[in-house]
């Protein structure tokens, strides 16, 4: 799926940030995950693979 929000999704509870900007380099999520932003849609982008 070309529009799943890797960056945009929280890879600890799962809550997508609408508002996540591409200049962002820190994902933060109000459930207290404070990550990078590229390693943030890695982890995504493996869990995404592996439900396929």
């Amino acid at each position: 799926d070309r529009y799943f929000p890797s960056s945009k999704l929280c890879s600890s509870c799962g809550s997508i940030k609408k508002d996540l900007k591409l200049k962002d380099r820190i994902y933060k999520c109000s459930c207290g995950l404070n990550i990078n932003r590229d390693y943030n849609a890695s982890i995504n982008l493996s869990r995404y693979e592996l439900a396929i």
